[in-house]
């Protein structure tokens, strides 16, 4: 008795609910028994969801395996398209079929096989191929059209949006999907303040049971990243960003691709189609947020030796800017460039001598110990750092009052003017070079107002920073006491952006978060002298 399978496909999930599966595979049963085929139960293959243009989908996988085993006789299938899009795969896999002794019967033409039927079945490939890359450069160009008109089309928004469809002859949009957006931004908070990892922030957020977007309770660090990663949630989204890159050449007589998906590639920034909406976060927050995710990936554990080292990922060198490592050879407990022991000729790598671990180490946490101990210090230099900037607040706030003052005279002189010229008293060509010279001064004025403004609101921020550092020093002071290494190691890549070593002296530069609507940190720069004998160099 001859074993007869059926093979059915639909590319998307909406055909699916449509019950185009059903209606296939009905076809399919309604042919065989017009025609006396006796169709396998277990040889029943269906790809649902698969594009017809991908050769590596489970059902076609499993139909050409039992070809192969010699299971088959025969194979029924709806149309060539159902097979494949592209008629060089439809000929691939009739032909492999084919060889392996399973006829290949398409219910929409004709059960033989003889020259005619074949090149009926040809044209049709031809003709269904070319139809669905007709649908397709239609679709792009029209998206192109609409990105360009500032229109947002997705089939599902980003994890903190909700996207309303397009209804009513209005095009879809997103809108903030205000609980989503509250965990999108205490994602970004306890990235940049607690500095979590995205395996941790995932882990916190399941122990929280807040659920995902699909309403799943587990959290997967790389749903997390994606989130914290996503510029989309500063406001602008774009499009025509990536494209698939090029096909490679593969050698040989292999059939099945080696992945699933192609490659996708960044285009030229200049192609890129912003559709601006709502934001989640700032600008300046999604960059705190990229700077810390490189600091986390440098400072993970799967990247630093077994040996314990306090200041790992925080040191550089001061010649070549390259990080200091911790040594994991014979001479561990010592920092080293890694451009000294690097595959450069001699004379082009760095020459830093080594720094000691028990050295620099006690240095920097006694140095960073104490300045936290004294927020005064802190505030000073932020003094220092006004001293010569322009004039004190109540001087700058006086010279507004006056420059606004001369303002309104200009336009009442301007005015004046007018009125002159309007009763005959002054000429055009006077006129004209008089009113010159009165704009020329109000835009000069204007410029000096604008800079006393920005001074006024930098004096301002310095006062809130104050506060600010004083209310952090005191929150963080009560865990200085006896610290842990861990704890320690906490605090430091909390506070000190970089340690910049060279042979004559070490220069920290520090970072004192502040809490404030912004999120801006205060970055403080302090030059040491290095240990003198063991303390650098060896």
């Amino acid at each position: 008795m001859r074993v007869v399978a059926i093979y059915a496909r639909v590319s998307t999930a909406q055909q699916e609910k449509q019950g185009t599966i059903e209606s296939q595979l009905a076809a399919l049963e309604e042919y065989a028994t017009e025609h006396d085929l006796m169709l396998s139960p277990e040889h029943r293959y269906v790809d649902e969801g698969y594009s017809g243009a991908r050769l590596d989908r489970p059902g076609l996988e499993a139909l050409r395996d039992a070809a192969w085993r010699g299971e088959l006789d025969a194979v029924l299938v709806l149309s060539p398209d159902r097979l494949a899009r592209h008629y060089a795969y439809q000929y691939v896999v009739v032909e492999e079929l084919e060889k392996c002794g399973c006829t290949v019967v398409f219910a929409s033409g004709s059960f033989n096989n003889t020259p005619e039927e074949r090149l009926v079945r040809e044209v049709q490939g031809l003709f269904a191929e070319f139809e669905r890359a007709a649908i397709v450069e239609r679709g792009r160009r029209g998206k192109l059209h609409a990105a360009r008109g500032g229109q947002f089309f997705t089939g599902a928004a980003p994890y903190g949006y909700t996207y309303i469809k397009k209804q009513d002859g209005q095009p879809g949009y997103c809108v903030v999907n205000e609980t989503e957006a509250a965990t999108v931004r205490q994602m970004f908070a306890w990235l940049i303040e607690e500095q979590l990892s995205t395996y941790a922030i995932a882990k916190r957020l399941t122990e929280l049971e807040v659920p995902t977007r699909h309403g799943q309770a587990r959290w997967s660090p790389a749903s997390v990243y994606k989130i914290l990663n996503n510029r989309a949630y500063t406001g602008i989204h774009y499009y025509n960003r990536t494209m698939n890159a090029p096909e490679e050449v593969r050698s040989g007589t292999v059939l099945r691709p080696s992945s699933k998906e192609p490659r996708r590639l960044l285009r030229p920034s200049s192609e890129w189609i912003a559709v601006p909406w709502t934001p989640i976060i700032s600008e300046e927050l999604f960059e705190l947020a990229a700077r810390q995710l490189q600091l986390n990936r440098e400072r993970s554990p799967r990247r630093t030796s077994r040996y314990r080292y306090l200041l790992a990922g925080l040191l550089y060198c001061g010649y070549c800017r390259r990080r200091l490592c911790g040594h994991a050879g014979v001479a561990s407990g010592r920092y080293e460039c890694t451009r000294r022991r690097s595959a450069e000729p001699p004379e082009s790598r760095c020459h830093l001598r080594s720094v000691s671990q028990r050295d620099i180490e006690p240095l920097v946490w006694e140095h960073v110990a104490r300045l936290l101990g004294q927020p005064e210090v802190i505030i000073g230099y932020l003094r220092e750092q006004q001293e010569g900037e322009g004039p004190e607040i109540t001087d700058a706030d006086r010279e507004l009052k006056r420059l606004r003052s001369r303002k309104a005279a200009l336009e009442r002189e301007q005015q004046r003017l007018i009125d002159a010229y309007q009763v005959g008293a002054i000429e055009l060509d006077e006129l004209k070079d008089r009113r010159g010279r009165l704009r020329e001064a109000g835009k000069q004025l204007g410029q000096r107002e604008e800079a006393l403004k920005a001074q006024l609101a930098q004096a301002e921020r310095a006062a809130t920073l104050q506060e600010a550092v004083t209310e952090f020093c005191e929150r963080i002071g009560t865990r200085l006491v006896n610290p842990s290494f861990e704890l320690k190691q906490q605090i430091l890549r909390l506070v000190v952006e970089g340690i910049f070593v060279t042979d004559e002296e070490i220069v920290i530069q520090h970072i004192i978060p502040c809490e404030d609507t912004s999120r801006l940190y205060l970055r403080l720069r302090r030059s040491g002298q290095p240990p003198r004998g063991r303390g650098v160099g060896a």
